[in-house]
């Protein structure tokens, strides 16, 4: 059952408290002082720093409904946002307006997980009551309730072809078909917590109480690896180039582990448990979210902490990057959603650095044979010493110079 709301306030709230509405902040006249994201913080080539300067949170009130978010997702095409709410509502917002799109009611409980189907066509929901409901995005009907009750929803998963459901139960893990919501496979002897398909699909991880990361092969509904943790893991996530896995856990930690074959890649020790994981679709960055209520960016080869974004009131709850890597949006017990504008990858220091503005010779000199050149005068390129350019170019074509 859907349920329309009309008209609700977005707002970009600056620093300085004013407030400006979402139409002006996406034509870029956000005061330079409301900042989030500031220069140089994530590290940048100089021709990027005026634009990180104006990325910014956008405040989402969430009106009529004095509830907290416990979970988020977005559409695969980025034009929506599901979030999973604790008066039992699940409501949809678009990200080109800020407008509400509907709120879908049917569940007796806090709705604990949403996800959307990475072909578009469908989102489902989980709840406190157990209950597992398939949706239908274009017009938002309802087109299943799953008959297995999981007692507990604590997350649910599409598989990346959108034909495998999976969701948590109290101490199991049911597995549907998706077009006919039959019931495959019920995975036994886990308490988890959190669940991740692999990027191919032929795997599916989970992560709980029992301080342990199983992994189970989809078709056989069989463990093929495990992980001892040695304490409680609150999230999972792969890479999207399946070469990590991603979690968060009790006493302080984010661990990452190579896959398949599971070795402990890095430890990172972070200020607080990291209740929730998302990776950015470049492959690098890690977004968490820490009691009480900090969210916090780190890279995963170096494992350094890169920002910390604040701005909600209570404890965040769920995070999540859009597709194109453009927008994190945060879900809080404060009522609220928050979408945070990222810097494009270049200007957040994935991988190698290039620079758009580059240095220019006065003349060149190019040895013969060479695939170098010389330059009489080389001016220095900056990359705020994060990275270092090593292409000049001029005129007549790009040219190489020792770093």
């Amino acid at each position: 059952m859907s349920k329309e709301k009309n008209k609700p306030k977005i707002f970009a709230i600056s620093k300085q408290g004013a407030k400006h509405s979402r139409r002006d902040f996406l034509k870029g006249s956000l005061v330079a002082g409301s900042a989030v994201l500031s220069s140089g913080l994530l590290g940048s080539c100089n021709k990027d720093d005026e634009q990180i300067s104006k990325y910014n949170s956008l405040y989402v009130e969430t009106l009529n409904n004095e509830s907290g978010v416990n979970a988020v997702s977005i559409s695969h095409d980025n034009k929506l946002i599901v979030s999973g709410c604790d008066d039992y509502s699940i409501q949809i917002w678009s990200i080109s307006n800020g407008n509400q799109v509907t709120i879908l009611e049917g569940h007796s409980e806090r709705i604990t997980s949403v996800c959307f189907s990475p072909n578009g066509q469908f989102m489902v929901s989980g709840s406190a009551d157990g209950e597992v409901k398939l949706w239908r995005v274009n017009d938002w009907s309802l087109i299943k309730t799953m008959e297995e009750n999981c007692h507990y929803v604590r997350s649910l998963c599409f598989s990346p072809n959108s034909e495998t459901l999976a969701a948590t139960a109290s101490n199991d893990i049911h597995l549907w078909t998706v077009s006919t919501g039959e019931l495959i496979h019920t995975l036994e002897g886990h308490t988890s917590k959190s669940i991740c398909f692999s990027p191919d699909g032929t795997v599916l991880a989970s992560g709980g109480d029992d301080s342990e990361i199983l992994f189970w092969s989809v078709t056989e509904a069989q463990v093929i690896n495990r992980i001892q943790v040695g304490v409680y893991v609150f999230s999972i996530c792969f890479s999207h180039d399946g070469n990590y896995l991603i979690a968060g856990c009790a006493f302080d930690t984010l661990n990452i582990w190579s896959y398949p074959n599971g070795e402990l890649f890095k430890k990172i020790e972070s200020a607080n448990s990291a209740y929730s994981v998302d990776v950015h679709p470049e492959g690098d960055i890690i977004a968490t979210t820490e009691w009480p209520r900090d969210i916090k960016l780190w890279k995963i080869s170096s494992g350094e902490l890169l920002q910390t974004l604040e701005g909600h009131s209570s404890d965040v709850n769920a995070v999540k990057f859009s597709s194109d890597g453009k927008i994190l949006v945060t879900g809080s017990s404060d009522n609220t959603l928050r979408l945070w504008k990222m810097p494009d990858a270049k200007a957040m220091n994935f991988g190698e650095c290039t620079c758009d503005t580059v240095c220019t010779c006065d003349t060149v000199s190019e040895a013969a044979g060479s695939d170098t050149c010389t330059c009489n005068s080389v001016e220095t390129c900056d990359c705020n010493e994060i990275c270092s350019c090593n292409t000049v170019s001029s005129g007549g074509g790009s040219y190489y110079y020792p770093n």
